[in-house]
Parts: C-alpha cells; sequence; structure tokens
C-alpha cells in the first residue's frame, strides 16, 4: 500500500461537501487523487450554527472518518499524515 497524505479544510456550510484532498507521491512529486471519481462523495455540512450542536459535530467527524477510511481502502492506500485546516481551534 501506498502512502496517503490528506488535508482537511474543516468547513460544516451547509450542505457544502468536506473540502479535502487526498495525495500520493509519484516521481518526486505529491500528486491528488481523483477522488471525484470514487462512486461516493465527502459528508455535507449542516451549517455553521450547527457547530454548537455537539451531536451533529461527533455524528460530523464520524461520517469525514469513515470517508477518509473508506477512500483510502478503495484507492489502495494506507494514511501517513492528516493535516486539519481548523482556524478557530488550532
Amino acid at each position: 500500500m501506498k502512502n496517503a497524505f490528506i488535508g482537511i479544510d474543516l468547513c460544516f456550510a451547509k450542505k457544502k461537501r468536506l473540502p479535502i484532498s487526498i495525495c500520493t507521491w509519484r516521481n518526486g512529486r505529491l500528486i491528488p487523487e481523483a477522488l471525484k471519481e470514487l462512486p461516493f462523495e465527502p459528508p455535507r455540512g449542516h451549517g455553521n450554527a450547527a457547530v454548537l450542536d455537539q451531536g451533529l459535530v461527533n455524528a460530523f467527524t464520524k461520517q469525514v472518518a469513515k470517508y477518509i477510511t473508506d477512500a483510502c481502502e478503495a484507492l489502495a492506500l494506507a494514511p501517513k499524515r492528516i493535516a486539519i485546516d481548523a482556524p478557530s481551534s488550532p
């Protein structure tokens, strides 16, 4: 299995797909994988006000974890590093 390097911009905007990139090293360059070709999509947010609902946030994080697991499995990748951009909680 190749190592995967994952970048996530934590976005909870209403109905917006989670901005995520899964990359691998190829020929000395970090190349993003074609996630749009997968038969499933990243989870969608519930709106910024929903971040106050801990239950929704917990459910969303579980959906993100499942998406990463499923995407890496489908692409035969093993997560090596995950970078999360969460400016309100660095």
